[in-house]
């Protein structure tokens, strides 16, 4: 899914990498052109899903096929309209293959395209070269004994790293998809094998704008969202690449931007990194995040571990509110994924309804620290979410799925942004003698209040319970509620353009933006 350089996001998104071929019908084929049903009866309850690079160091026997539901082969690429591959690709194919002997429900697929990969453009421009196209992906998933393709197109109308593209790659995406999808199900039909068909797609509304994504979506069996290298030395500042929550951009805002587009949660399997984003020359202060830099590099995690962390004069950091590690020694800032952080992601996963968790790259890191994290939290060794003490609860709002917490040790407005839930997401619920209900934060002992004087926010600041404190509990019915405040009869809403804080500021229950559950 990714070349040594990778985009996410545009310009943070040109470096995510693994993304589109979203697939598509707005035409209807004579062949069932829905995704065959899901060809992977893994075991695993969640997808584990690991691109690895045809191109890197490494043996059958390093990668851990038991801790893997499938292999994205990466890449083909695209040459006089044809997907194609090497000899040493068809080697190194069949060792894949071969790690079924380790893992019987184990899927390999091939990966199409990457980071500046060109053809699709002229790939999907007729229908002439489409059925080329499509012909030559049965012809490699076959002769291969491959269980699919996934394809990543950065990206459809967008000319990122000088790859031709056309205005009309939106609908021609869509047309592409339709086609790969229908001769491949037509293959299925003559040897019974149901084959997948995946994309990787950018993490934000550039990628979105160049596709049809609610035609393509009924096509594909999941998508594989690119929630990394959402910031790089490509910016002026620092900032984190592949964060869970918060910032100007998440793995949480991903998800959202593509549920809110129409995209069902199980279809959607966000991204890990195996590699980090390193800025040098940065200044020495706020421990280098969100500071100017001068230039940088991209070390694996093998790198990080060897060299960087916790040595050589850098110290690791930990971002509560982004849910990331970073490391920093005065001058050089590095953002990257760490066990911590992706054991909170497959628990996003996993709260969410999410398809699984795809990363980018094996041989990335050699130690097999970050998969085994992975695996363990998929397959149940951490808990989802701790025990809570008694007496108090957490509250997730329904318009991001995201918990509610007294930020900054409750200074700061209440804000939907967690995964998981610590003493900053609980809350003593209290009721009052006149029925209504007030909020006591666990993690500073005070109460949360309306604050009038700031639009309605909701703060945790409060040593006693008046009229501002309290709230009416409406009962929706779908076992959520709404909380109306007595301090201006407004309900309190989960502003998702202000990053998911909470404000007492609409006069109605108008959809999910107001809706919340209390969870014990």
């Amino acid at each position: 899914m990714m070349n040594p350089n990778r985009v996410g996001t545009i310009p943070s998104f040109v470096k995510v990498s693994m993304i589109l071929f979203l697939s598509f019908v707005l035409t209807v084929s004579t062949f069932a052109i829905g995704p065959a049903k899901q060809a992977d009866a893994a075991p695993l309850p969640k997808k584990i899903i690991a691109y690895v690079a045809g191109w890197a160091n490494w043996t059958a026997n390093d990668i851990k096929a038991e801790q893997l539901s499938h292999i994205n082969y990466s890449f083909a690429l695209i040459s006089n309209g044809k997907a194609t591959i090497t000899n040493s690709d068809r080697t190194k194919l069949q060792l894949m293959v071969g790690l079924k002997s380790k893992n019987p429900d184990l899927k390999v697929l091939l990966s199409v395209g990457g980071w500046g990969a060109n053809g699709f453009s002229d790939a999907a421009l007729t229908d002439a070269s489409r059925t080329t196209f499509a012909d030559s992906i049965v012809q490699l998933v076959t002769s291969n004994n491959l269980d699919g393709v996934d394809l990543d197109w950065e990206y459809p109308t967008n000319p990122a790293a000088g790859t031709t593209a056309r205005p009309q790659d939106k609908q021609n995406f869509t047309q592409l998809l339709s086609k790969v999808r229908e001769k491949l199900n037509a293959q299925g039909q003559i040897n019974g094998k149901q084959y997948l068909l995946t994309i990787a797609a950018g993490a934000n509304s550039s990628y979105l704008n160049g596709v049809e994504i609610n035609n393509i979506t009924p096509l594909l069996d999941w998508i594989n969202l690119m929630t990394y290298d959402f910031h790089g030395t490509w910016d002026a500042t620092t900032g984190h690449h592949t964060n869970l929550s918060g910032r100007d951009i998440s793995v949480t805002s991903a998800v959202n931007l593509f549920r809110n587009s129409g995209v069902p949660a199980n279809k959607l399997v966000i991204g890990g990194a195996f590699y980090g984003r390193a800025w040098t020359g940065v200044q020495n202060s706020n421990n280098g995040l969100d500071r100017p830099a001068s230039g940088g590099f991209e070390p694996d995690y093998n790198t990080i571990v060897s060299q960087y962390l916790n040595k050589n004069g850098y110290t690791r950091y930990w971002d509560s509110s982004a849910q990331a590690p970073y490391l920093f020694n005065g001058n050089t800032f590095i953002s990257y994924d760490d066990p911590q952080s992706l054991s909170l992601k497959v628990q996003y996963v996993k709260n969410s309804n999410l398809g699984g968790i795809m990363f980018w790259e094996y041989s990335n890191d050699r130690s097999g620290a970050l998969l085994q994290a992975v695996y363990s939290e998929v397959t149940g060794g951490g808990t989802v979410q701790p025990p809570n003490p008694s007496g108090y609860n957490y509250l997730v709002a329904q318009a991001n799925q995201q918990i509610v917490s007294a930020d900054n040790q409750g200074n700061d407005q209440l804000v939907a942004n967690r995964t998981t839930a610590g003493d900053w997401e609980l809350f003593e619920w209290i009721t009052n003698s006149d029925g209504t209900v007030s909020l006591k934060s666990k993690i500073n002992n005070k109460y949360v209040t309306a604050d009038v004087n700031a639009g309605g926010a909701l703060i945790a600041k409060a040593t006693t319970i008046q009229q501002w404190e309290k709230f009416n509990r409406v009962d929706l019915g779908d076992g959520t509620i709404a909380l109306q405040a007595l301090a201006n009869n407004l309900y309190v809403t989960c502003d998702l353009n202000n990053g998911g804080k909470l404000v007492a500021s609409r006069n109605s229950v108008g959809g999910a933006w107001e809706a919340f559950r209390v969870n014990k």
